[in-house]
């Protein structure tokens, strides 16, 4: 029997859908064949939700959460290996705290701008640490 589609039974994931039923699927070969595949299709869904939130939260000038929202997407997209797209947020989000936090934002997005110009396609768990600290940072100012 085909499960019933998520959004069917709770509204709110319908957005989910295609993911959960892939996770679902009977035949294995149609399923995620990795964690990391399921992880790209996830950070996707992030990634436009949270794009979605912070174009909100800077049209009605909320700057805590244009923050809060910035330092997610840098943290899934490092974590997704979207590069490109961590240095872009990296970038936007050194521009939020002032003094030594805006250094060490700075100084992130320069480490992320360096990997991609030396052609990485990921990033090494300190960075993505590193990043985690900064973004927690920014957030708390």
């Amino acid at each position: 029997k085909v499960p019933e589609r998520p959004g069917a039974v709770h509204p709110d994931a319908q957005p989910l859908d295609a993911i959960i039923l892939k996770c679902l699927e009977k035949n294995p070969k149609q399923r995620y064949q990795s964690v990391v595949e399921l992880q790209k299709d996830l950070a996707t869904y992030l990634k436009a939700n949270y794009s979605d939130s912070l174009k909100e939260s800077i049209r009605i000038n909320d700057l805590h959460r244009s923050a809060y929202y910035c330092g997610d997407l840098v943290l899934i997209c490092m974590k997704a290996g979207d590069l490109t797209a961590a240095y872009k947020y990296a970038v936007d989000l050194a521009r939020y705290p002032a003094g030594d936090v805006r250094a060490q934002a700075t100084e992130l997005a320069e480490q992320i701008k360096l990997r991609i110009e030396m052609g990485a396609h990921e990033l090494p768990d300190e960075l993505v640490q590193k990043a985690e600290v900064v973004v927690h940072q920014v957030r708390v100012r």
